[in-house]
């Protein structure tokens, strides 16, 4: 993450680093069997019992297309009555409608997007599409392949990472070992008898102009408009009428410690490929049949066809190999070698920022979001802008925080604080924590057309903290150090603090800790401890500014003393430098054992010429009151 600028509170930070593109009304269904006297191929790569082994340990996202719509319909309903919990096994899932717990569902809209998924082996269809994949794999036998046509237009996201059994109540709950962290909603077509080759199937579902093959395909289940989720809108506040269909489903074990995995688990031999599980055999046996790969994509060009699984991100050189085959997510992940010279590439800006480029118009919202970061780093406002939009637009909740702070800021467009809110809370509803984290304050003290309710701001932050960053901590601490929203409790407002300051490297947390303990108490070794917490800060790296003290005089009137406001606030500084401002000030004062004007020199010095704090622009004051 790279934090631009902060407030009191906590930093207004750009977020760091489902695929598809824009799409038209669908054409005919036609012909999608094999060639006569051509027998279909049938990959039985692996045991697909065992390939869901895997699966059911962790976050996985299979396909509900099959189910009766009987199903499907109680599963959009759930969205009105709290999470989905199911039980998920190696041989069925399940839904548990006598088995609740708390947590709310957000829709939340993106550009539409379309895909056209072939199924070929037992493997594939246990792992997209479970509920019914033994009663399947005769039509597949028979017809040679499977394949869903849809539209995804948004998606119902909980509110909650995470989700223990004890968090569990109701009769079925103890059969309970999943439950369902987001709905990704819209129309789809379900057929047998479709093409050998994705890119032919693409053109003849509607979703391009490439080839037909003889014969007739048949449409097992279908269900909302295409042309409805053509319309759709990104930041409506709901889908249109016929395109409110669940497509998939993102399912969570109970009880995982850690729920912010990306991509999904598909088992033993199948990778995902940015929509669904895919037979690596099958990948690898299309790519040997395959013309060689376009070159365009070894200097930064597009992929010449679609196909691949999404590349271990780690794996430079299996994320070029995948990306030649045309997988737009592994495109990116190379794009990211390719920018900091990792994983065995050579270090090459020009090729990432092409790649990314590439892959942002694939709908690929992670490449815009950081292009956005690229562009914003370079203080091209506009470009980031642009960037960020498309990413927002395409799904990805960090592309929609960045925009946001730069709405706030006035950076590359006028300065809109009413329109960052919102698109915080957009992103907060796609459980970014950051996000959480900046609508939160802005909801704590009612700003800029903010409504002004501390009590639901808490809750944002509360969540917010929960997150594996820590995001939110140190907003969290100061409703609890003035008693807003919760029970004023400075001890747990200090605990926040120190969490923030050491998990997440919150520099200004670190001072608001210092601050805190040297405001409560005149012992030696709490001012010693109070000059270490600032001296961290001071070491952290730039991570933006905070309030100015007209700012937190307003939002906490009456607070402080006129001291206290004035090492709180950073003004249009960096964090780091009112850690060295504090830091310079506690030496000043011998709270290492005795005053120390050189070191006091020193770190004001910082402060002032690296970290732009003009108040720390003067000599030390040895010899000052040793109180606040």
């Amino acid at each position: 993450m790279q934090v631009l600028r902060a407030l009191f509170a906590a930093p207004f930070a750009l977020t760091t680093l489902a695929l598809g593109v824009a799409c038209g009304p669908p054409g005919p269904v036609q012909a999608l069997t094999p060639g006569a006297g051509q027998a279909p191929q049938f990959i039985d790569d692996t045991d697909p019992y065992r390939a869901r082994v895997t699966m059911v340990k962790d976050t996985s996202s299979p396909f509900v297309v099959d189910w009766p719509s009987e199903n499907r319909g109680r599963l959009e309903r759930s969205v009105r009555s709290g999470p989905a919990i199911v039980h998920f096994d190696e041989k069925s899932l399940e839904l548990l409608p006598d088995c609740q717990a708390e947590g709310t569902y957000n829709y939340a809209g993106f550009t539409p997007k379309r895909e056209f998924k072939i199924l070929k082996s037992r493997a594939e269809l246990q792992a997209n599409l479970p509920l019914t994949a033994v009663q399947l794999e005769g039509r597949l036998a028979h017809s040679g392949t499977l394949a869903i046509a849809f539209r995804m237009v948004g998606a119902h996201e909980l509110d909650r990472r995470t989700l223990s059994r004890s968090q569990l109540r109701g009769r079925q709950c103890g059969q309970a070992t999943h439950f369902v962290r987001s709905m990704t909603i819209g129309a789809f077509r379900f057929i047998s008898g479709a093409t050998q080759d994705a890119s032919a199937g693409a053109g003849v579902m509607g979703f391009g102009a490439e080839g037909a093959t003889a014969g007739q395909s048949q449409t097992m289940v279908e269900d909302g408009n295409f042309q409805s989720c053509d319309m759709a809108q990104a930041t409506a506040a709901m889908a249109p009428q016929g395109c409110t269909a669940v497509l998939q489903i993102e399912l969570v074990p109970l009880d995982l410690d850690d729920a912010g995995q990306q991509t999904p688990s598909c088992g033993e031999g199948l990778r995902w490929d940015g929509a669904a599980c895919v037979s690596i055999e099958r990948v690898r046996a299309e790519a040997a049949q395959a013309p060689p790969p376009d070159q365009a994509v070894a200097s930064g060009g597009p992929p010449a066809r679609r196909g691949g699984f999404e590349c271990q991100k780690d794996n430079a050189q299996e994320c070029l190999e995948q990306c030649k085959l045309g997988n737009v997510p592994s495109c990116y992940h190379l794009a990211g070698h390719l920018a900091q010279g990792t994983g065995g590439m050579g270090k090459d800006l020009g090729r990432a920022l092409r790649l990314w480029d590439v892959a942002c118009k694939a709908a690929e919202a992670r490449a815009c979001t950081a292009l956005n970061l690229h562009h914003y780093m370079q203080q091209d406002w506009h470009r980031a802008l642009a960037y960020g939009s498309a990413g927002c637009l395409a799904g990805d909740p960090g592309a929609c925080n960045n925009i946001a702070v730069q709405a706030f800021y006035g950076q590359g467009t006028a300065q809109n604080r009413p329109h960052a809110f919102q698109l915080w809370l957009r992103a907060c509803k796609m459980r970014d924590a950051q996000a959480c984290d900046n609508a939160g304050l802005m909801i704590l003290h009612g700003m800029d057309g903010a409504p002004h309710d501390p009590a639901a701001a808490f809750k944002l932050l509360e969540r917010a903290c929960e997150s594996p960053g820590h995001e939110g901590c140190g907003n969290l601490g100061i409703c609890y150090e003035h008693g807003l929203g919760a029970q004023k409790d400075l001890r747990r407002a200090l605990e926040l603090y120190l969490e923030s300051c050491n998990e997440a490297n919150g520099a200004l947390d670190c001072v608001k800790a210092g601050l805190l303990i040297e405001e409560n108490s005149t012992q030696a070794e709490h001012r010693s401890r109070a000059l270490a917490l600032y001296e961290r800060a001071c070491n952290m790296p730039p991570t933006g500014g905070c309030f100015t003290t007209e700012e937190i005089k307003r939002y906490y009137p009456g607070a402080y003393s006129d001291e206290g406001y004035d090492r709180r606030a950073c003004e249009d500084a960096q964090q780091f430098a009112l850690g060295c401002y504090n830091a310079a000030i506690a030496h000043e004062r011998g709270y290492a054992g005795v005053p120390d004007r050189d070191r006091a020199q020193s770190l004001l010095d910082r402060a002032c010429k690296q970290g732009g704090l003009k108040k720390a622009c003067r000599a030390p004051r040895v010899g000052s009151p040793t109180r606040i």
